[in-house]
């Protein structure tokens, strides 16, 4: 994405006073056995082709950094599990600086994620997020790439509750 000359750490304050509101379907197999998942991650396919973005990379970015991160997953390149990830929904709202009072239209993006076993090629649990960003309110520095990151947290925490057997919002 377009970068910023501010700092990256406005973007908390922007979830702070903004919020961004997700949106967290998730359909479950059995999580594997044995407690930490060895995953794959595949390169995300963007399918919005929006103008200006590689968002494609920037969400697989985003998820190589929230995996590490996140106890329940261990990304290993030789690893039976594949997650598969792609942005499939981005809607730029105001430039990516911006005050009071333009209120335009709110910025917001779609992230699903599959783990795939490498062995059988079945689906074991994919999830799809919703991010948004209403417009107006309080300055919002790099409201684009805020979007992005905060829907693929979300899903991460998904899978890593499914991943620990736990019951996850909007799973049947």
């Amino acid at each position: 994405m377009r970068n910023s000359a501010l700092p990256g750490h406005v973007a908390v304050l922007v979830l702070a006073l903004a919020g961004c509101t997700p949106d967290s379907p998730l359909t479950v197999g059995a999580p594997p056995p044995g407690g930490v998942v060895a995953l794959r991650l595949e390169p995300c396919t963007d399918l919005t082709h929006a103008a200006g973005y590689d968002l494609g990379a920037e969400a697989t970015n985003d998820f190589r950094s929230v995996l590490e991160a996140t106890p329940a997953f261990r990304l290993d390149p030789a690893g039976r599990y594949r997650l598969v990830c792609t942005v499939s929904d981005f809607v730029e709202g105001p430039p990516s600086f911006y005050w009071i009072p333009p209120a335009g239209a709110a910025t917001r993006g779609k992230v699903a994620a599959r783990i795939i076993d490498g062995g059988s090629g079945a689906t074991l649990a994919a999830v799809r997020n919703d991010g948004e960003v209403p417009a107006g309110g309080l300055m919002k520095v790099n409201v684009n790439s805020f979007v992005l990151r905060t829907t693929v947290e979300r899903t991460v925490r998904d899978l890593a509750a499914w991943a620990k057997g736990e019951h996850v919002a909007g799973a049947p």
